[in-house]
């Protein structure tokens, strides 16, 4: 990839980890944020005093910024006001061949969803629907990883009750969790004596995924016109980065490692022209030690969650019928 003042090398912290020592001035990827970061570290130790290196990051928390090396920077530019400029000639030359490979991917992707199931296929390609597609549930291993390097007790996992948790048409018996929860993590954090950044991308991580699966809860209780293709219990369907499906409203939770307004599903989705809602428990720049400690309130996850998901209707409805 060649930016504007010359050539770069690109690669991720994963084929860092592998591969030869980076050359100088290389640009690493953090596709899981802070975790990456550590996860790098530990393996290849040496990187950690390379003044040279550029981490772009996915997962921009306040709490961890300031830990991140002084040459991270976003993966995408926060500033801009067009995600789909993100991919132009403003930031980065790329080659001809690889739009034109770009553009064959998305047309391919509805092939494969076909080829996957043709049903869901059709059903998006019908229109009408709410869709989502990511982890929704999550595993004890899942969720073990989340905590992995915090001071959060390991014993929080199976106290919150949302391993596995059926959520389709039961938000009653999914706030009740919610609510315990969220209580039970703020008592954690509460605990620690000096949270670290690893805790607070982690309190980050695990806010996110009970937003989305409050929010997911409560569609589901409202309206039947609700698609989702679930992390690790269905087969993999990626209606984002497809050409098609320009009839549904896709609810965009952001990523599971910061609330950063732009990151590379928000991208895919506008490249293709999605309709997008953007759903966030935490507003980008605001911290989550001030939410998560400063806000008492039984249930206020809960809330926020109910009101995502009355917005989540009135943009399906609002698709359809733009003058209301």
């Amino acid at each position: 990839m060649s930016a504007r003042d010359g050539k770069v090398d690109m690669l991720d912290s994963i084929v860092a980890a592998q591969a030869d020592s980076p050359s100088c001035g290389a640009h690493i990827v953090l596709w899981d944020g802070y975790n990456s970061l550590l996860e790098l570290h530990s393996k290849r130790p040496q990187l950690a005093s390379r003044s040279d290196i550029v981490y772009l990051c996915v997962g921009m928390v306040p709490e961890v910024v300031a830990a991140l090396p002084a040459s991270t920077l976003p993966l995408f530019d926060p500033a801009s006001s067009d995600p789909g400029d993100l991919v132009s000639r403003h930031y980065v030359v790329l080659p001809f061949a690889y739009d034109i490979q770009r553009a064959l991917r998305t047309r391919v992707r509805m092939l494969r969803n076909r080829w996957i199931s043709s049903d869901r296929h059709r059903m998006l390609c019908k229109g009408g629907l709410l869709v989502f597609c990511g982890l929704v549930r999550p595993s004890k291993n899942v969720l073990s990883g989340f905590l992995r390097g915090t001071k959060i007790s390991p014993n929080w996992v199976q106290r919150s009750g949302l391993i596995d948790l059926e959520w389709l048409g039961q938000s009653g018996s999914v706030c009740r969790t919610l609510t315990k929860a969220t209580s039970e993590l703020i008592h954690e954090l509460r605990r620690i004596e000096s949270p670290t950044p690893a805790d607070w991308a982690c309190a980050y991580t695990l806010m996110n995924v009970m937003h989305r699966l409050g929010t997911l809860s409560l569609i589901s209780d409202w309206t039947p016109s609700l698609f989702v293709n679930e992390f690790s219990q269905d087969k993999h369907l990626d209606p984002y980065d497809a050409a098609g499906y320009r009839n549904n409203v896709f609810l965009d939770f952001g990523s599971v490692r910061g609330p950063d307004r732009l990151y590379p599903r928000t991208v895919d989705m506008a490249l293709n022209h999605k309709p997008t809602l953007a759903l966030r428990w935490l507003p980008e720049n605001e911290g989550v030690s001030g939410r998560c400690l400063q806000d008492d309130t039984p249930g206020w996850l809960w809330e926020r969650c109910e009101i995502d998901a009355g917005r989540s209707l009135s943009a399906l409805q609002q698709l359809f019928n733009p003058e209301r």
